[in-house]
């Protein structure tokens, strides 16, 4: 479990570079309690990729970070997002967050209004995925509101989250 820099047997192999798009992928794989271990990106990546070690020794290459999350979640049985529909509603917020971050952090508030977390009560892949984004989104600390506040907060709080932010820092 956890990032090994030296193992060179771990299952999941994480292509990474200091993005928010990868993080959301190392805090996964943190909380997912999976063996992987980080390769720089190459440059041309413009997408995250894991590269899975498969049964018959053939290895797996995932690009892009909702597809990935997806994947961990169903390899791991854990944080998985239903129903599959708040793909659209995550989808949208990156965007969002990239071209108009207060926007973006404002729709989040609306999925937030109702829940703990992005996609209801649970954490799930939709969490791992945007909250990096949040973090890094240039918004004025005093607008963003207490809903998004206090659930990165909780995000914060969980050991697996602090880690995967620190893994390819």
């Amino acid at each position: 479990m956890n990032a090994t820099a030296e193992r060179a047997t771990a299952a999941i192999v994480f292509r990474a570079r200091n993005t928010p798009a990868y993080q959301s992928i190392a805090i996964m794989l943190e909380a997912c309690e999976l063996d992987y271990r980080i390769e720089p990106a190459e440059t041309a990546d413009r997408e995250p990729a894991i590269v899975l070690a498969t049964p018959d020794g053939n290895a797996q290459r995932i690009t892009g970070r909702l597809l990935i999350l997806s994947h961990l979640a169903e390899l791991s049985g854990r944080f998985q997002l239903e129903p599959r529909s708040l793909d659209q509603s995550v989808s949208e917020i990156l965007d969002q967050l990239e071209t108009d971050a207060g926007a973006g952090v404002n729709a989040l508030a609306g999925l937030l209004s109702a829940h703990d977390h992005a996609a209801g009560d649970e954490v799930t892949t939709a969490d791992f995925a945007l909250a990096p984004e949040v973090i890094a989104a240039s918004v004025e600390p005093a607008t963003i509101p207490e809903s998004v506040r206090q659930w990165i907060a909780r995000l914060r709080s969980r050991p697996a989250f602090a880690r995967g932010l620190v893994a390819i820092g």
